[in-house]
């Protein structure tokens, strides 16, 4: 791993090498180098927002289970019994009673992690204090949940703090008060990191984004941000109010938002895994889940407010919202797809970045100081 990012090294215009896109050895490293390493998403915390609620999932192969106990504490573990390995939680949301049971020999875990049951095995055969589920660090911002794989990613506030993207810009926003409308989930046949790349350019969206650029103008000069602004905006064209293929909804902003910032486009991609963005009538999280070097999970959180979503008034509204990003979400999907099957050339040795794709060699120092230092 460590040769193949040494040929890049010499110059900031040089990608990352092609076989780091395909190559399922480069993807297993990633699973220590990457994911172990740093705050992965892991989705939105009202998964789990009663007591006894728990939330299964998994970050590019390793399966967690997020638990909140009956005292409101959030706890994340590796899904796995310690006794033969059996997972423990089928993916998804659910409910505990007392205790997390494994459905192979009925080992039984309190919901901090204690062993606290193991039939027709004594406990003088083990000791059951070292035998407690595997713990990791988790966290919540804004509504959304992070955790930390391998125990060794740091201050999660340091994290935060550490992006080029500035994501606690977005705090400003409320983004925990909404509420998830709308999910979508799509697999992509390309590697994970192609989708981060190709969210943080706009080169593409002249060719590839019609109806984006349309009511984004800045978004037709190639470019993902408004150097006249300072607060990370990006404006609708000026008869737009909101992104849908009429550019109007009669769904009202987030609360709080001036009529500036409804009128607006902000978006953060926190490394390695997840975007935030903000589109005005509502927010999306978007979490990447690595399956293997050429494939990716997409789950996409439409966030609203909760009253709006409890207006039946405003269903049709929220649906043109939807569709409007969905049909933005395919075209990505389209275009990153295209980029895996042309990177598996063997004479495709790896790419270049003009200036407008700043953001995506910044994406790849942060991925080569992780890999070159594991």
């Amino acid at each position: 791993m460590e040769s193949l990012l040494s040929a890049g090294m010499e110059s900031r215009h040089v990608a990352l090498p092609a076989a780091l896109y395909r190559s399922p050895a480069a993807f297993e490293s990633e699973i220590d180098s990457v994911f172990r390493h740093s705050w992965a998403c892991i989705g939105r915390a009202e998964h789990v927002a009663e007591p006894g609620a728990y939330w299964a999932t998994d970050v590019a192969g390793q399966n967690i289970v997020i638990v909140r106990d009956h005292d409101g504490t959030l706890r994340a573990f590796h899904n796995v019994c310690r006794h033969r390995g059996s997972l423990l939680c089928n993916a998804g949301t659910g409910s505990l009673k007392r205790a997390i049971k494994c459905p192979y020999h009925s080992w039984a875990y309190a919901l901090d992690g204690e062993l606290i049951g193991t039939p027709n095995v004594r406990p003088d055969e083990i000791d059951r204090s070292a035998y407690g589920l595997l713990d990791m660090p988790v966290a919540e911002w804004q509504g959304t949940l992070f955790v930390d794989l391998g125990g060794e990613a740091g201050s999660f506030d340091d994290y935060l703090s550490s992006h080029d993207d500035e994501p606690r810009t977005m705090e400003r926003f409320n983004l925990g008060e909404l509420r998830i409308a709308r999910t979508t989930t799509r697999e992509v046949a390309a590697n994970w990191k192609i989708v981060v790349e190709n969210y943080r350019e706009c080169l593409h969206c002249p060719t590839v984004h019609p109806e984006l650029v349309d009511l984004v103008p800045t978004y037709r000069s190639g470019r993902i941000a408004d150097g006249a602004r300072s607060d990370n905006g990006v404006s609708l064209k000026e008869e737009a109010t909101a992104l849908t293929l009429s550019g109007t909804s009669p769904v009202p902003y987030l609360p709080g938002l001036t009529e500036e910032e409804g009128r607006s486009v902000y978006g953060a991609h926190l490394f390695p895994n997840s975007m935030v963005d903000v589109f005005g009538a509502y927010a999306n999280i978007t979490t990447l889940y690595p399956r293997g070097a050429d494939r990716t999970v997409i789950v996409t959180d439409y966030l609203m407010a909760p009253d709006t979503i409890a207006d039946a008034a405003l269903a049709d509204g929220i649906d043109g919202l939807v569709e409007f990003m969905e049909i933005v979400i395919a075209q990505d999907a389209d275009v990153a797809e295209r980029a895996q099957q042309g990177i598996v050339s063997r004479a495709f040795v790896q790419g270049i970045y003009p200036e407008k794709d700043d953001p995506l060699h910044e994406f790849n120092e942060r991925y080569r100081a992780l890999v070159g230092s594991n």
